[in-house]
């Protein structure tokens, strides 16, 4: 499978989706009430 988007896109983009389930998650954990 060629490498079509650059190397830091990727990488970018899984932080950002990374981060945003962590997110997600640490607020389902710890709720603000």
């Amino acid at each position: 499978m060629k490498n079509k988007i650059p190397l830091i896109t990727f990488i970018l983009a899984a932080l950002f989706v990374a981060g945003g389930f962590a997110f997600f998650y640490w607020i389902k954990i710890f709720p603000f009430n």
